[in-house]
């Protein structure tokens, strides 16, 4: 997350998005989906799901950074 932060915050200061930040962004977000999915289901593996809190915290702050990554990135 500090990384993708990172990349956002260059993006705002430079005016140009990073497309391949951008698709690592949309994925980790998959994968936070996935793990929410697993968590409602029921089937659980401790190894691998993180906390239904976390995921959705991770979730929304992940959104608010492919939002504005997709804004600079279009901006190109």
């Amino acid at each position: 997350m500090a990384r993708y932060r990172s990349e956002v915050e260059q993006a705002i200061k430079t005016g140009v998005g990073d497309p391949l930040t951008l698709v690592e962004m949309e994925c980790s977000l998959d994968l936070v989906d996935a793990d929410l999915v697993a968590l409602k289901s029921g089937k659980l593996d401790t190894r691998t799901l993180m906390s239904h809190d976390l995921a959705l915290e991770i979730r929304s702050e992940l959104q608010g950074l492919i939002t504005t990554m997709r804004l600079y990135c279009k901006a190109n």
